[in-house]
């Protein structure tokens, strides 16, 4: 794996600083914030950015900066393609606004009326939940983020794992993030119009706006001039590793350039029309970015007291401009975040190779830029935000207790839970772990005869397992927060 220190990636994010002249373009109004970027990816640890502002149908800024291959000094330039991490949300409920357009599906009506063999495990949900309750992370399920690694190609399968997922919120009480629920919905899209979600949206999105660069999952690697994913990891820049989770593509599958990004975003400034052609009609392209629950309250702030989520959008009054607008990180690897203006007829597109906060901050500073505020004051925000994640890339060592053996013969094994398949207890002399399958493991340490420590290495998440013990001393089931807001527990089924 390719490592590098900070003052290496400084030096290729410098000498990427200018892309071909062709692909540049900076207006006066944005030359201060053009100057400031290579600054703050430096301090950020970001090799390579592409950025976009559009306002008032005039094109300020279209630039790539640094590098999309530091091994090679590749630039970045505007056809350079990036997962978009989450952004790819807003595809999935256009999607549904097309079927909605259609008669094939409607925003308000039971999931199970139109898709029978859609199943949650509590039945009120299960009879009531709609595409809007999905779309709009409405749903009081928690999200159990560790499915789509242990099925990364199978959608059938993890559409099958939310009918042993019990809720753990109210059902339309509160705002609660959920990308299984996403990839869900993107599955009933497909299974309505009879393909694949990735065809629906190539057929029907891509095509008609142009995006000649957007592809799916793994296919980032097929594109001419695509990004590697990059990681700062105590005190070094590593290229990472492509994830293979296509199973959950319409949460967060999206690979996309800044010039195909405008053209999505036109779509939404020329309210569904691409040039005189409507694409989606205006009323339900309205409906993906209109408030449907609140997500934020904070009635102290001075910039932004209030904020709701749509679908696939989050809304928010940002110093008294109504701002559209949303992320999608991939930590360790890719960071995007869109943002739409309405009144003030701006958008603007950031996306970057490394997963940090960088490109949120980003379109909060230019979009005070525009609206006349003075940014000066950002910078020390930027310094010490940039410190703080350096701070927590620097991890702990991790725990490495070794299973006592005599624990170790009551522990090995195959156990099983309903949503999340088979699990096995690997313990060796060189490694003690809860495996599923090949694709995900999540190594153990010992703290006592009933306690265990796993971690999620993906997300440096660790938590405890309890054991569960037979009249013969048998480890016969254990329990954890394998999802962060619901335990989940495995019964041995072999040894």
């Amino acid at each position: 794996m390719i490592q590098m220190n900070a003052f290496l990636v400084y030096f290729l994010i410098v000498a990427g600083l200018v892309s071909p002249s062709y692909a540049q373009q900076v207006d006066t109004s944005l030359v201060d914030v053009d100057q400031k970027i290579g600054l703050w990816m430096k301090e950020w640890n970001v090799p390579g950015m592409a950025v976009g502002v559009v306002k008032d149908g005039q094109m300020l800024l279209f630039k790539g900066y640094g590098v999309r291959d530091a091994e090679k000094g590749l630039p970045v330039i505007p056809n350079t393609v990036f997962c978009i991490a989450s952004n790819t949300k807003a595809f999935t409920s256009v999607s549904a606004a097309l079927l909605v357009d259609a008669g094939k599906l409607e925003w308000d009506k039971p999931v199970v009326d139109v898709v029978p063999e859609f199943k949650v495990a509590d039945s009120f949900v299960n009879r009531e939940i709609t595409i809007r309750d999905m779309l709009c992370h409405r749903s009081g399920l928690p999200e159990h983020f560790l499915l789509y690694d242990i099925f990364p190609t199978d959608r059938e399968r993890l559409v099958k794992s939310l009918q042993y997922t019990q809720p753990t919120l109210g059902f339309r009480q509160v705002y609660h993030y959920n990308n299984v629920v996403y990839a869900v919905a993107g599955y009933i899209v497909g299974r309505i119009a009879g393909m694949t979600w990735e065809d629906f949206v190539q057929e029907n999105i891509f095509n008609p706006l142009g995006m000649d660069h957007s592809s799916f999952g793994l296919d980032i690697q097929q594109a001419e001039e695509f990004a590697y994913p990059y990681e700062y990891k105590d005190g070094l820049v590593r290229v990472n590793t492509f994830r293979d989770e296509g199973s959950a593509n319409p949460a967060g599958g999206i690979n996309s350039s800044l010039d195909d990004m405008l053209k999505w975003l036109d779509l939404y400034q020329n309210f569904g029309k691409v040039g005189e052609k409507r694409i989606v009609s205006k009323e339900n392209l309205d409906q993906t970015y209109t408030a449907q629950i609140i997500n934020k309250y904070l009635p102290w702030s001075s910039t932004s007291p209030m904020g709701a989520y749509g679908l696939g959008w989050h809304s928010e009054v940002y110093r008294g401009h109504l701002s559209i607008n949303h992320g999608g990180i991939l930590f360790g690897r890719y960071a995007s975040w869109i943002v739409w203006l309405p009144k003030d007829e701006v958008g603007i597109v950031i996306l970057s190779n490394a997963g940090t906060m960088l490109p949120y901050y980003l379109s909060y500073i230019i979009t005070e830029k525009l609206i006349g505020i003075d940014i000066a004051y950002w910078d020390s925000i930027l310094a010490k935000e940039a410190e703080d994640e350096r701070k927590a890339s620097e991890n702990e060592p991790v725990r490495s207790v070794a299973i006592p053996p005599s624990l170790a013969e009551k522990l090995r094994g195959m156990y099983f839970n309903p949503a999340y398949g088979n699990a096995e207890v690997r313990i060796t002399d060189t490694m003690s772990a809860i495996c599923f399958g090949e694709q995900v493991q999540l190594p153990l340490s010992y703290l006592n005869d009933s306690t265990l420590e796993a971690l999620n290495q993906e997300v440096n998440f660790p938590f405890e397992i309890s054991l569960t013990r037979d009249q013969e001393d048998q480890v016969i089931s254990f329990k954890g927060a394998f999802c962060p807001w619901q335990d989940v527990e495995f019964r041995r089924i072999s040894d």
